[in-house]
């Protein structure tokens, strides 16, 4: 997954970010800072889990024999601004 990671990110990160409306954020997820990632997360608004999955499939980085991924929502979203230190 590591070649398919670096060869198609630009397109994947052209892509999340060609959908401003329905991609919000997003991070790869590992182990420990700097350890090869394992999966990633992604905070998207939709009108629909249809809308969501289409949106994964159709990610150029999305490969089914490499990924699976669970769509989940969200129930009251809690922000804590931080203060500059």
């Amino acid at each position: 997954m590591t070649k398919i990671r670096d060869e198609k990110f630009a397109e994947h990160l052209q892509y999340v970010r060609s959908h401003p409306n329905m991609f919000e954020d997003g991070s790869a997820l590992s182990v420990d800072e700097g350890a090869p990632p394992e999966g990633g997360i992604w905070i998207v608004q939709a009108a629909s889990r249809d809308e969501v999955l289409e949106f994964v499939l159709s990610d150029p980085m999305f490969y089914p024999e490499h990924r699976r991924f669970r769509i989940l929502a969200t129930g009251k979203r809690l922000s804590i601004p931080r203060t500059k230190q």
